[in-house]
C-alpha cells in the first residue's frame, strides 16, 4: 500500500471514532528531556478576577490572538458588545490542554495578555527591547469562568498542536480528541449558556498541507460531535505567502492578520447575531 493510502486510511478510521472513546491518558507529545532540569524560573501568576458577572464575548487564544490578529478582533467586538463587556486571555504557544483544570500547568515564556472590563485586571506581559517577557502560568478555565460567564465564547486554538503532529500515529488523534472533549466538557459545565464558536487555525507555510487539513478536520468533526460552531480560517486567509503575511511561516503581520479579525468578524456576525449590542437608552 502507498503511503499516502495509508496516512488516508489511518485518518478516517480515526477521524469518525465514537467521542465517547476519547477518555484514555495520553502524554503530551511536547519534547521531554531526560537530562537533569535547570532550576525553575520564577512563574507569575494572572491578576486576581472580581467578578462574577456576564460578558458578552469572551476569546481564548494563543500568540495570534496575543498579536495583532487578537487586538483588532477584541476592538471589533467592544463596539459590537457595547457595555456587556469582552474578555480576552491568550497565552502565547498555548494549546487546549493548557486551559483545562486537572492538566500540568502550562507556562508561557513568550507572552501573556489579558483584557477583561475591570481595568485593574489588565496584565501584559511581551518581549521588552530584545528581553523575553516573565514566564506567565496560563489560567485554567475553571477559574476563569467562575468569574465570567460569557454569552459567546471564543476559541482561537489548534496550531501549536501542528508541531509534533504524526498523521500516521493512532494515538496522536485520540489525545487531540481527549483534549477537544475536555475543554468544551469544562465550558459546558461552568458556564452551560455559553456560545461556542472554534477559529480554526488559519494558514501557515510552516506545516505541510497534511498536517493542516487534517487538524482541521479533525476540530471540525469534533464540532459536529459537542455541537458546536467552528470558521474556516485558512478560507479567509488564502495561502501562507513568507515574507507578505508573515516572516516565520506561522504569525501574521499587522495587515494580514487585521484582515483576517475582519472576516471572522463578518462571520459572528452572520452565526450569532446577538453579538450585536443592544442599543443604550437616552
Amino acid at each position: 500500500m502507498k503511503r499516502g493510502h495509508i496516512v488516508q486510511a489511518i485518518f478516517f478510521i480515526t477521524l469518525f471514532a465514537p467521542c465517547s472513546m476519547w477518555s484514555q491518558d495520553f502524554r503530551s507529545t511536547r519534547n521531554i528531556d531526560s537530562t537533569v532540569p535547570p532550576p525553575p524560573e520564577p512563574q507569575v501568576r494572572f491578576p486576581t478576577l472580581f467578578g462574577p458577572r456576564r460578558v458578552g464575548v469572551m476569546l481564548i487564544g494563543d500568540s495570534l490572538s496575543f498579536g495583532p490578529f487578537g487586538e483588532h478582533l477584541e476592538s471589533l467586538l467592544k463596539k459590537e458588545a457595547g457595555n456587556r463587556g469582552v474578555c480576552v486571555f491568550a497565552s502565547c504557544g498555548s494549546s487546549p490542554e493548557n486551559w483545562i483544570d486537572g492538566e500540568t500547568d502550562y507556562v508561557t515564556k513568550c507572552g501573556y495578555r489579558q483584557v477583561t472590563p475591570n481595568p485593574k485586571e489588565s496584565f501584559f506581559k511581551d518581549f521588552e527591547h530584545g528581553r523575553r517577557p516573565p514566564p506567565v502560568i496560563t489560567p485554567k478555565l475553571g477559574k476563569i469562568l467562575s468569574h465570567y460567564r460569557p454569552d459567546i465564547l471564543l476559541i482561537q486554538q489548534g496550531t501549536n498542536w501542528m508541531d509534533g503532529f504524526n498523521p500516521k500515529n493512532r494515538e496522536d488523534y485520540l489525545r487531540l480528541g481527549r483534549f477537544i472533549r475536555g475543554m468544551i466538557s469544562e465550558i459546558r459545565s461552568r458556564s452551560p449558556d455559553s456560545r461556542i464558536i472554534w477559529i480554526l487555525p488559519p494558514a501557515a507555510s510552516k506545516y505541510s498541507q497534511p498536517v493542516q487539513n487534517l487538524i482541521t478536520a479533525y476540530i471540525r468533526s469534533c464540532a459536529k460531535v459537542f455541537h458546536f460552531q467552528t470558521i474556516e480560517s485558512r478560507k479567509i486567509t488564502g495561502s501562507y505567502i513568507k515574507g507578505v503575511t508573515g516572516g516565520d511561516g506561522v504569525h501574521y503581520s499587522e495587515k494580514p492578520a487585521k484582515d483576517w479579525a475582519d472576516k471572522v468578524f463578518l462571520k459572528l456576525k452572520v452565526m450569532a447575531p446577538e453579538l450585536i449590542a443592544e442599543p443604550t437608552a437616552g
